[in-house]
């Protein structure tokens, strides 16, 4: 048995084998003397990064407490019956103006360049690129006051678009809405700009199959079969 083991191992193409090589690894470790602000702004969007797995570990602990199950169940219900993320969310002036959104924005840093002015008698159609892995850019801007955006476009109200399924999600839905940000969907759109003058979506034109191919180095924009808000900015503007 040990000789015809031996045999199929000297058949092997070692040329191949040899051609097979590790890449250099190697992992860069933050310098253990970084500056309070930098802990701050790189904690902020810590926290952003995990809150949905946060949120939900928080709803399963409080469906380990008998007591809270009616009000669960309730709550379950809404969810589903709620109409606010078709329907412009729920803004919140405080929850937009958070010190961690400030930090969150300066980690990359984030800013907003204002070019014009915008009228606010009219509805709005922002279009987003590039989508990235997750869109941080937009996040900040639209869905936050850390880049005052406010102050450079008074009288505009943003709503950051995303996902239906985002939703779904106990306890992050509601933190979403309280931002502004809303569905996607056809229905929310129109939803929205129908309240008239002054409302503002914005929407991540290439989607998640662009983020899907979002790589270092790249910037890709992906229309193909997404001219939808061509057809809303048309309908509405």
């Amino acid at each position: 048995m040990s000789k015809i083991i031996q045999k199929r191992i000297s058949r092997l193409n070692l040329k191949t084998l040899n051609s097979l090589t590790v890449p250099n690894i190697s992992i860069e470790f933050a310098p253990a003397r970084i500056p309070p602000k930098r802990r701050r702004q790189t904690a902020a969007v810590a926290v952003w990064a995990v809150l949905m797995p946060i949120t939900l570990t928080v709803f399963f602990l409080l469906c380990s407490i008998p007591i809270l199950w009616p009000a669960i169940v309730a709550y379950l219900i809404w969810i589903h019956i709620d109409p606010a993320p078709e329907r412009g969310g729920r803004p919140t002036v405080w929850m937009r103006e958070l010190t961690i959104w400030r930090h969150f924005a300066q980690y990359y840093p984030i800013s907003l360049k204002k070019e014009t002015d915008l009228p606010p008698d009219r509805p709005y159609i922002f279009g987003y690129h590039p989508h990235g892995i997750i869109g941080m850019g937009a996040m900040a801007n639209f869905a936050t006051e850390s880049t005052y955006f406010s102050q450079s476009f008074p009288d505009i109200k943003p709503h950051l678009l995303t996902l239906a399924s985002n939703f779904r999600i106990p306890i992050y839905r509601d933190i979403l809405l309280s931002l502004g940000i809303c569905s996607v969907s056809k229905v929310s759109c129109a939803s929205i700009l129908s309240q008239g003058a002054g409302q503002a979506i914005t929407i991540v034109v290439g989607g998640a199959a662009e983020s899907l191919r979002a790589r270092p180095g790249t910037n890709e924009l992906t229309l193909k079969r997404r001219l939808g808000f061509i057809k809303l900015a048309i309908q509405y503007g």
